[in-house]
């Protein structure tokens, strides 16, 4: 089964990117004028996404609005193919993603320079038409019927970061701002890929907290409730990783070191750690790690600054 339903008018759709099963949603919402997609998968997933919106009985040529929280592959990366089946979409994204998906090739360049064989395994980018993008800007509304979507800009995780405020269901679409959740483990994981901006990160989450949520919609992965709790967790979370990174580098630990670290003061990796040996979630923290270190080394004044924290 691949199709969840929520409740009437509102699903998530496993798109099983890499075969695995769990990690990333998107999401289906009926409007009264048609529907709104968030997220697409990657390329190599739109096959799933496609059976999914079949499978739910959602015709392609009622989907109005793809609503994109960023443009890194796993999550939009499949958007330019998706696209030529949904003749009356408009693709919602970051004023600053806008050039990189109207010409494709500089992400796909940059994908394979972060992700290496694993973007080959996502697939190549397609383009999309500059007429069917509308650039989402901080507060921008779209309504769709009794459907109401305010956009967040949450730049931290990327440069090009959204999140969505689903105004009727008080609830957020958080795309990797609020981090990768785990429900049976009831377990977050930040998500800090190089570029990873930690500041600017903690302010987005920041921002999310006081519109004070009910539910969390994470595209990593499906809803979920206690968002204000949650929201602060992870809130905390980032500052301990900031806390143990930067430590770390000081005594020139290498990354396992600062994982091991990270286990003994995150409670919510300690037990992914313990439940999920092998699994993609516990294979990215390593270049999580990175991100942070990367962060550090680009402003070196806020990593003296998390040393005295």
């Amino acid at each position: 089964m691949s199709v969840y339903r929520v409740r009437d008018g509102l699903y998530f759709i496993d798109v099983k990117p890499l075969g695995c099963e769990g990690f990333l949603s998107v999401y289906a919402v009926r409007g009264g004028g048609g529907y709104v997609l968030v997220e697409t998968g990657p390329k190599s997933s739109i096959n799933y996404l496609l059976q999914g919106l079949s499978e739910a009985a959602i015709p392609l040529d009622e989907v109005k609005y793809v609503f994109l929280t960023h443009i890194h592959i796993d999550h939009a990366g499949g958007c330019g193919t998706l696209i030529k089946y949904l003749p009356n979409a408009r693709v919602v994204m970051h004023p600053r993603a806008v050039q990189y998906m109207v010409d494709t090739s500089r992400l796909w360049e940059s994908s394979l320079k972060i992700l290496g064989f694993i973007a080959e395994m996502y697939g190549g980018v397609e383009p999309i038409p500059r007429d069917r993008i509308v650039e989402g800007v901080d507060g921008l509304t779209i309504s769709l019927g009794d459907v109401t979507l305010r956009v967040i800009d949450a730049v931290g995780h990327a440069s090009h970061e959204l999140c969505f405020h689903y105004v009727e269901e008080n609830g957020l679409f958080t795309g990797d701002a609020a981090g990768v959740y785990i429900e049976r483990l009831n377990a977050i994981r930040p998500t800090t890929p190089p570029v990873f901006h930690l500041r600017k990160a903690i302010e987005a989450i920041d921002k999310l907290i006081s519109i004070n949520p009910s539910r969390l919609f994470y595209s990593h992965f499906g809803p979920a409730d206690g968002a204000v709790e949650k929201l602060r967790r992870h809130r905390e979370q980032l500052v301990k990783w900031g806390v143990t990174i930067a430590k770390g580098l000081e005594e020139n630990l290498s990354i396992d070191e600062i994982y091991s670290r990270i286990v003994d003061v995150d409670d919510d990796v300690r037990v992914m750690d313990k439940y999920l040996k092998g699994s993609i979630i516990l294979e990215e923290i390593p270049r999580c790690i990175q991100g942070f270190i990367d962060y550090f080394k680009r402003y070196p004044e806020d990593f003296l600054s998390w040393l005295k924290t």
